[in-house]
């Protein structure tokens, strides 16, 4: 692990933590999404987002929460998510530090989707809410 700490930023030391030291979970939620074109031709699209980390204590073995303090991958989508992200139009990573987030993101084309953490770097025990389609 001190190889990979050597080659890491912050915020790559803290998700090594997590995959590594601690039971990590996270419940990650798109509550709305809304696409309007702009003036130049691009599409701004904001969405309500919900980020939620669980951590297992050891001592008393139960969940908690904790605070999120993360850069997160948001990707934005021609169709619905294919699985190997052929349909992908653009992925942006934001940074997540409170449990509800209002995330606004341009691009070139109107997406149909949007998808919080498409590769699945964390554990979200339920990916069914992590895809939305866009109004």
């Amino acid at each position: 692990m001190n190889e990979l700490y050597l080659v890491s930023d912050d915020n790559q030391k803290v998700m090594i933590d997590d995959l590594f030291k601690r039971v990590v979970f996270h419940d990650f939620t798109l509550h709305s999404a809304k696409s309007t074109q702009l003036t130049n031709g691009n599409y701004e699209t904001e969405m309500d987002i919900s980020t939620v980390k669980f951590f297992l204590n050891p001592e008393t073995n139960k969940e908690q929460t904790e605070l999120i303090d993360d850069s997160l991958d948001i990707a934005l989508y021609s169709g619905f998510p294919e699985v190997d992200n052929t349909n992908m139009l653009l992925i942006q990573k934001v940074k997540f530090n409170k449990e509800r987030t209002r995330v606004t993101i341009e691009s070139n084309e109107k997406p149909s989707h949007v998808n919080i953490d498409p590769n699945r770097f964390r554990i979200d025990r339920n990916l069914v809410d992590n895809v939305l389609s866009v109004d």
